[in-house]
């Protein structure tokens, strides 16, 4: 399918209607949407759907940039069903292949907008007796906006989306377009606002978390690509670091550049330590970590480590230290002004979050998520996930910990944060990269 310049994003996802139900699998060879008289396809490869699977999960059914439109009419192409049981799968007859669902509300698609269509599969529709069509779809109504709260927000810069994630549920429920590559996110959950950091266009987007809508752009002042941004506790500025070795502080309400500085070579991260009031730099080629003042951007202090330092964690008086080349995690008294210890641990560590005592650290390489006590640097457990891992959030209400990762499926893995364990994932469809959670 040719490219469409002007096109709006649609992207399906697919629940079950009722979660214990009996066992029925279906083959999906195409989901389309009509667009005057052409059916349009938004998923490539077959998908196999299969309701013990599925259970209280979700999804995803494909995602595509079609003419921006009306549509009202949708369809899945079924190419084989069955009804699973103790005796062996037992083939449904399909009087047609091709299953139409209609929207409840017409989708009016803009240019460059990200939609979701959520369909409801009603699985005991293929145990009545007197159905003429054993496989019911049916679409839900759009995403309704004014509540932020449980909600997750990942971005995936390669389709400039923000997906929006029910916490309670673990389904995709909605999705902010953001042109420009959307990259890291931060929330401010007292104002409702998502701040999202368009990287290639050197901007600060600001959504209104209500509403959904755009509310600001902020362009990030003598900037190239900036590739990490946090945020002021107060969330009146920001601090951007760009591929040229520069951090900048930016006033949101402003947009004024309030400072500007260079600082060691290639830094990568960069973290507001609360307790010290000052700003924590990691920087990879001068294995340095830079302590700034938060006001002026000078430099206060630093101290070099042995590996290229990647990401932080402050941890009650501590700070860690992800160092990635020489495959080890140092712990660093923030009191005491002195390095601890260091410590060998997995392949590549990468990012760190904490939830109560414990301490999580993904490993790209590895493709794992290390739980270590807090104050330790020893691996008291090692979590597979499927794929690279990325950025992480807890979602503390749920007890629940999301992982990005990319690269095989596009998801964010779900662990339970009470056994520590994998416990399923919700499907984006491209490589997620920020996320945070407003509870």
């Amino acid at each position: 399918m040719p490219p469409v310049p002007d096109g709006g994003r649609v992207s399906v996802f697919l629940n079950l209607e009722r979660h214990e139900v009996p066992r029925v699998t279906a083959t999906v060879a195409a989901v389309e949407i009509l667009e005057g008289e052409n059916w349009v396809p938004i998923s490539e490869p077959a998908i196999t759907l299969d309701s013990e699977t599925i259970g209280k999960g979700q999804v995803f059914l494909g995602s595509r940039v079609i003419t921006a439109s009306r549509y009202e009419r949708m369809r899945l192409v079924i190419s084989d069903a069955g009804k699973v049981d103790g005796e062996g799968r037992h083939g449904l007859p399909l009087d047609r292949g091709e299953i139409e669902i209609k929207l409840p509300d017409p989708l009016e698609l803009a240019p460059h907008a990200s939609e979701v269509i959520l369909l409801n599969w009603d699985v005991d529709a293929a145990f009545q007796a007197e159905s003429t069509q054993p496989l019911v779809f049916r679409a839900g109504s759009f995403l309704v906006a004014g509540v932020a709260s449980n909600k997750v927000y990942v971005s995936c810069p390669d389709i400039d989306t923000v997906y929006v994630v029910r916490a309670d549920k673990n389904w995709v429920q909605g999705a902010i377009a953001v042109q420009g590559r959307p990259t890291y996110v931060v929330a401010d959950a007292t104002n409702k606002k998502l701040f999202v950091l368009a990287s290639a266009e050197a901007t600060i987007k600001v959504y209104d978390l209500v509403s959904l809508e755009l509310s600001e752009e902020i362009r990030i002042p003598m900037t190239r690509d900036p590739i990490y941004m946090i945020m002021a506790p107060d969330y009146l500025s920001s601090f951007i670091l760009d591929g040229m070795g520069n951090l900048v502080k930016v006033d949101v309400k402003s947009g004024q550049m309030l400072a500007r500085m260079k600082v060691g070579r290639k830094p990568v991260f960069a973290l507001y330590l609360g307790s010290q009031e000052r700003l924590a730099v990691s920087s990879t080629l001068d294995r340095t970590l830079y302590f700034l003042d938060p006001e002026t951007l000078d430099v206060m202090e630093k101290i070099v480590v042995s590996g290229t330092p990647n990401s932080l964690l402050e941890w009650e008086n501590y700070l860690y230290i992800a160092e990635t080349e020489t495959s080890s995690v140092s712990l660093y008294d923030l009191n005491e002004r002195k390095m601890v210890k260091s410590f060998p641990l997995g392949y590549s560590p990468s990012r760190f979050v904490s939830s109560g005592n414990n301490i999580y650290l993904t490993d790209e390489m590895d493709m794992s998520v290390t739980v270590m006590k807090g104050g330790q640097i020893n691996a008291n457990k090692v979590i597979s996930v499927s794929g690279v891992t990325g950025e992480m959030v807890v979602a503390e209400y749920q007890r629940l910990l999301y992982v990005g990762t990319g690269e095989c499926d596009g998801s964010l893995a779900i662990v339970d944060l009470t056994s520590n364990r994998l416990i399923g994932k919700v499907e984006v469809g491209a490589k997620p990269l920020g996320v945070v959670v407003i509870q």
